[in-house]
């Protein structure tokens, strides 16, 4: 993506979203650094839907969070014991707390975290060396395959882990079979029916009406 005018860009956001803490600024500011370094992100389109969705998942916090909820609370809502536990792969009640959501886009399921995991040592090799370099710790996101891993799905709170699992994602349709090339290519550019990469419809609406207003920023500050 090409350079985005930080002053541009904020002025244009808080006259479209409102003020901003410096937390909020801190983590827009990250996030639009790692768009512009991202060889995959050349449309503007695509930029502004990946940030509609983070200020999403993140409940507007712009840095990658742990869902909400009690342990008991995963465990009744994503435990193997429920449909949607099944169709995120979870195999024991405790894996629906093990693998609740995580990071800039909610990366939520054993078999999303497994997918992460994967796809980040075969694409992005270089991120996972600096990841261990960073912590001191071998790379990992999942829990029961080495010792003492039962908090290895919080690296998917390291925001450069969260990012290109979330850009990886976003444009493979890894989550839900469908990518951003489905619904913004060329000169289609359907932003309700893009939430349908992350989570069917939820909140679809209010995403979009963030993604053009993100846009708008975008375009006026490059």
């Amino acid at each position: 993506m090409q350079p985005i005018d930080r002053k541009s860009f904020f002025d244009i956001y808080r006259v479209a979203f409102g003020p901003l803490l410096q937390g909020q600024v801190t983590g827009i500011e990250k996030l639009l650094a790692a768009l512009e370094a991202d060889p995959h992100i050349t449309d503007l389109r695509w930029a502004a839907y990946i940030m509609a969705t983070v200020r999403h998942e993140t409940a507007n916090t712009w840095r990658p969070i742990h869902e909400y909820g009690t342990r008991a609370y995963f465990i009744k809502r994503y435990g193997s014991q429920t449909r949607v536990g099944k169709e995120l792969g979870n195999d024991t009640p405790e894996e629906g707390a093990d693998y609740a959501g995580r990071g800039l886009a909610q990366n939520t399921g054993e078999s999303n975290y497994e997918m992460a995991e994967q796809a980040l040592r075969k694409e992005y090799p270089e991120v996972v060396a600096r990841f261990e370099a960073r912590t001191g710790r071998k790379f990992d996101l999942t829990v029961g395959d080495q010792p003492n891993d039962q908090r290895d799905p919080d690296n998917m709170l390291d925001f450069e882990i969260s990012y290109c699992t979330m850009s990886y994602a976003m444009r493979k349709g890894a989550y839900t079979g469908v990518g951003l090339p489905r619904y913004i290519d060329g000169e289609r550019c359907d932003f309700l029916n893009s939430r349908r990469i992350i989570n069917s419809m939820d909140c679809a609406q209010r995403i979009a009406d963030a993604a053009m207003k993100l846009h708008l920023a975008l375009k006026k500050a490059a």
